[in-house]
């Protein structure tokens, strides 16, 4: 083989080399844990047991996480939260179990999140729980149950969400301590739950 030939040829196997070594580490899964504060796109690759804390807190705008139909459950500790969105824009949370934690999702001062097709049972409190300066929420296809059912929690909802501009769309919620669903703003879409 002439030389030429030999070097584009090395050149070529040289290039697809690196370029595979390139992106080697972007696409290795970072091992998740309880606790653990999601900054990018994330996807859930293992369930998460009896968590002592919080299961997931979304610290960064324009977040997708993936729970892929893993189970992420707590030991029913009233300050713990399955996923807690705070102070952010842009995210969306799909896919999950959340089990036994004080509250199932709790969004605070977040802005244009979705939360979509989400199992949640057992809750101290409320199965999703979003604030007054929560805005433009989508709340769609969830399964909610049991929020308060075992503590007994006054105020207990499947759904309670609070702030402008929310759409709860297509959940099922039912066998909770107080309200299936509340809401509580203005330009609300409360509708095929």
């Amino acid at each position: 083989m002439p030389l030429a030939r030999l070097l584009r040829h090395g050149s070529l196997i040289l290039a697809v080399t690196a370029s595979v070594l390139v992106a080697a580490p972007a696409a290795q899964a970072r091992t998740a844990h309880c606790g653990m504060r999601i900054k990018h796109d994330f996807t859930l690759h293992r369930n998460l047991r009896n968590c002592r804390g919080d299961g997931l807190v979304v610290v960064a705008d324009n977040v997708t996480v993936n729970l892929r139909g893993h189970t992420i459950d707590g030991r029913r500790r009233r300050s713990s939260v399955g996923v807690r969105v705070t102070g952010v824009q842009g995210v969306t949370v799909r896919r999950g179990r959340i089990k036994q934690f004080g509250m199932g999702m709790l969004l605070v001062g977040t802005t244009h999140a979705r939360i979509l097709r989400n199992r949640i049972s057992g809750s101290f409190d409320e199965g999703i729980f979003t604030d007054e300066p929560s805005s433009h929420l989508f709340i769609a296809h969830n399964r909610i149950n049991t929020s308060g059912i075992r503590s007994g929690a006054l105020w207990a909802d499947g759904i309670d969400a609070r702030g402008d501009a929310v759409r709860v769309v297509s959940n099922a919620v039912w066998h909770n301590h107080d309200d299936g669903i509340d809401v509580n703003g203005t330009d609300l879409s409360v509708f095929g739950n």
